[in-house]
């Protein structure tokens, strides 16, 4: 199973298998708690709650 959620980025842009590829490697991501951008969760986010202020 590990390697049917490797994703080579050259090799799957823009097909439907490729499509599959990246959301299952997300998925993985998430369930192992492994962000691929860690500073864009909800604690991040909630730390800005007290400092955001929209015009």
């Amino acid at each position: 199973m590990a390697d049917e959620l490797f994703v080579d980025q050259n090799e799957v842009e823009g097909t439907a298998s490729g499509a599959w590829s990246r959301m299952l490697a997300g998925n993985r991501r998430f369930a192992e708690g492994k962000p691929e951008h860690p500073n864009r969760g909800a604690e991040a986010r909630a730390a800005l709650v007290d400092t955001h202020a929209p015009e």
